[in-house]
């Protein structure tokens, strides 16, 4: 099936490691992630954007946002933790402005990481992830999306494809979630991810919700989440912010707690915009007083440029 082995990472300047890295030796964070892909502005906010979530966002987070703003977005990201274990390239599109009510979106996402659970260097995870969704609108308030994704991701142990594939991940799966914007300040959202319950640790079957309120530039919401996960349950509540400063800067920060593993996240973010052009960066690091069931090393950079064409 592969020919040859991959070419490993290169190490990253010790230049573009600078603060994060200092951050992340205090820190000492939790889970390996690299199945997954969370946007600058989900990744700042603690992924607590369930409620508010829209365009290519509202693939990862709540596919009801598809519906929402009125707008066709292009979307090229890259993620990194600096230590050759966590790789991912992102590209999505995401329109809601074409048709009044049906809205959609879909994404490419490579990534390479050790799976969830492992702290030895030499197994990884690597491969890709489809994403694909469609919400239909109801007036100017609603919208309910359903979003599909496939997996095909190869373990590899010491840069060689692994001759035992029983921990290959190739799956396929769907969320299903709403939005509604009750008024100008409050919005509500509920999703339910992975109802096909693969049971794996990469794809828990997932119930959760949240509520955002807004005043002007500024954004807060509240999110919570059950996982169940093979083996034991577990909850998370996560708060996020974000203040656009002059409509140009964009600052965003996120927490959460992990009730299983006694966990806590920390994030925070920055952007610009101008105009149609967006660039934004995030970083994020967990601190867990246990580390028997995750990985318990963890941090990472994640970086895109978003354009909206129209």
């Amino acid at each position: 099936m592969h020919s040859s082995p991959p070419k490993s990472f290169s190490p990253a300047p010790r230049a573009l490691v600078g603060i994060p890295s200092l951050l992340a030796a205090l820190l000492q964070p939790g889970p390996a992630l690299g199945q997954e892909w969370s946007s600058p502005r989900l990744t700042a906010m603690a992924n607590a954007q369930r409620a508010s979530a829209s365009g290519t966002d509202a693939l990862f987070a709540n596919p009801g946002g598809l519906s929402f703003p009125g707008a066709y977005f292009g979307e090229v990201g890259y993620a990194d933790d600096f230590r050759e274990t966590d790789r991912r390239i992102h590209v999505s599109l995401a329109d809601s402005a074409i048709n009044q009510i049906v809205s959609g979106g879909v994404a490419f996402t490579y990534g390479r990481a050790r799976p969830i659970g492992s702290s030895d260097d030499s197994v990884l995870l690597e491969g890709y992830r489809l994403d694909a969704g469609v919400a239909l609108k109801g007036g100017d308030s609603f919208g309910i999306g359903i979003a599909v994704r496939g997996f095909d991701y190869n373990r590899l142990v010491d840069g060689q494809f692994a001759d035992d594939q029983s921990r290959d991940l190739g799956e396929v799966t769907f969320d299903i979630g709403f939005q509604w914007i009750i008024n100008e300040n409050f919005r509500i959202g509920v999703v339910s991810e992975n109802l096909t319950n693969p049971e794996r640790t990469e794809l828990p079957l997932t119930v959760g919700g949240g509520l955002a309120f807004s005043y002007e530039a500024f954004t807060v919401e509240g999110n919570g989440f059950w996982e169940n996960l093979p083996g034991p349950d577990r909850g998370q509540l996560a708060l996020g912010a974000s203040l656009v400063i002059a409509k140009l800067v964009p600052i965003r920060a996120g927490a959460l707690y992990d009730f299983l593993e006694e966990e806590v996240g920390l994030s925070g973010g920055l952007g610009i915009q101008a105009g149609r052009v967006a660039f934004e960066a995030a970083y994020q690091a967990r601190v867990a007083n246990t580390s028997d069931f995750r990985d318990d090393d963890e941090r990472l950079f994640v970086s895109s440029l978003r354009i909206q064409l129209f």
